[in-house]
């Protein structure tokens, strides 16, 4: 993204967090300096950890690569249904990831993990992790969502 003043800033984390500074009244960045460290730290996770370690089973999927590594897609596939278990307690009884509105956390997740709702969480697996399905169908249906992304 290139700013007014013609700097240019890379990462999609980094971009977010800057359209929601810039916005500051929209709430997307929480109401404290703790939901903000909290929100920051939902992203960081999901960008450095959860998508560079489930990537290469949702490629597989997709079909995209020469060959399909099995152990990697095995491993990539596990490690989604256990970090979707994290969430799902880390959401356990709340509407939202981090303070008691929608926030950039919820948003930049729910958007990550839109491939991994369309290809390994199953049925069956969304009914044992009710709290992120209702969660992911939420925010996923929010308008604000609906408006940048589109419909699931």
């Amino acid at each position: 993204m290139e700013t007014s003043d013609g700097q240019i800033i890379f990462s999609r984390l980094a971009i977010s967090s800057h359209i929601a500074r810039m916005n500051p009244g929209c709430g997307l960045l929480g109401s404290s300096t703790f939901e903000e460290a909290k929100i920051n730290e939902w992203m960081t996770w999901c960008s450095g950890t959860y998508l560079p370690k489930v990537k290469e089973a949702i490629y597989a999927i997709l079909g995209q690569g020469d060959k399909v590594d099995k152990k990697k897609f095995e491993e990539g596939v596990k490690y989604a249904k256990e970090q979707a278990k994290v969430l799902n307690t880390a959401l356990k009884g709340k509407q939202f990831l981090v303070g008691s509105n929608l926030t950039l956390a919820d948003l930049y997740l729910a958007n990550s993990l839109t491939l991994s709702f369309q290809t390994i969480f199953d049925a069956g697996f969304r009914k044992a992790m009710s709290d992120l399905a209702k969660w992911f169908e939420t925010i996923t249906s929010n308008s604000a969502y609906v408006k940048r992304f589109g419909v699931i």
